[in-house]
């Protein structure tokens, strides 16, 4: 398996969502870009969400 370049790759996070909680299964959650706004990406870009010990 090959890993991702600094150059390749950036990884950002957080811990609360907007009403300073954290994300949980009971609540549905929506990622919205402007129009025209999607990350820029020459392969693919992803989003992952993670359980309290970031597994």
């Amino acid at each position: 398996m090959y890993g991702n370049q600094p150059s390749e790759s950036r990884y950002f996070f957080v811990e609360v969502d907007s009403a300073e909680q954290r994300p949980n299964g009971a609540n549905r959650y929506t990622v919205t870009f402007p129009k025209g706004g999607t990350p820029p990406a020459t392969g693919f870009w992803s989003l992952t969400m993670y359980g309290r010990g970031f597994f």
